[in-house]
């Protein structure tokens, strides 16, 4: 192609010249399994830092090989490419609405270093699009699952539950949760049943025992131990304080 004529050779420098030189290492003997499975983990969780690293290793690996080419890194370049948009496709994303043009913006670059920068801003802003429209969509469940778990705190409820009501799986809807409301699924169902303990600790006159039960806890040693966490204080001595 025109465009690869004008590379020159040189350190980071790519050369359609390479090509003559005999047989060439294939760009994909830098991308093992472990790549695969990281992007499409980087983009299932929507980790635009665990991808771009992922993507600097392979770059660092091909650079100080003794065999990297200037047509090696382009191939390389392009197999990253190809292989994040399948990853994006695989889950449900429409690449061609994150990156348009992509290999032919990729053949217009001059050097290895412009030509991974390139591919990283690339990626970086397609899952800074992505990371802001599935926000908007996860929201809606997540303030779904805590609407639930206002409602159904005194009952013994379960981050598997929970997440099966919202329709996202455990991994995922844990992640998101924290992403969310800044607590886990754990601390933030343990607030709601404090919140609602010290609203029955103040306003009744329930004895302690019964009152762990009716926020969630079985056992009033470990009720006890949550409440003094959150509140400072362990029920009765709480009680005293706020009548």
């Amino acid at each position: 192609a025109a465009a690869l004529e004008r590379f020159t050779a040189g350190p980071g420098h790519m050369t359609e010249a390479d090509g003559d030189k005999g047989p060439q290492l294939a760009a994909t003997v830098f991308m093992d399994g472990l790549f695969h499975s990281r992007l499409a983990s980087g983009i299932e969780i929507l980790d635009e830092r665990e991808i771009i690293g992922c993507v600097q290793e392979i770059n660092q690996k091909a650079l100080k090989h003794k065999g990297a080419t200037g047509k090696l890194l382009f191939d390389l370049y392009s197999e990253i490419l190809d292989i994040f948009l399948h990853s994006l496709k695989s889950q449900g994303f429409s690449p061609e609405l994150y990156i348009s043009a992509a290999r032919e913006d990729l053949h217009a670059c001059g050097t290895a270093q412009e030509a991974f920068s390139y591919i990283a801003a690339e990626i970086s802003a397609a899952m800074r699009r992505i990371s802001e429209e599935k926000k908007q969509k996860d929201r809606k469940p997540i303030n779904a699952a805590k609407q639930y778990i206002q409602s159904y705190f005194d009952s013994p409820l379960c981050l598997d539950e929970v997440s099966e009501i919202v329709g996202f799986n455990p991994t995922y809807f844990s992640h998101v949760f924290k992403k969310e409301t800044g607590k886990s699924f754990t601390e933030y169902l343990t607030e709601v049943r404090v919140k609602n303990a010290k609203q029955l600790l103040i306003g009744t006159d329930d004895n302690v025992f019964d009152i762990a039960e009716r926020v969630g806890y079985g056992d009033y040693k470990y009720f006890s131990k949550l409440f003094k966490k959150i509140a400072g204080l362990n029920p009765s001595d709480f009680r005293k304080l706020h009548r």
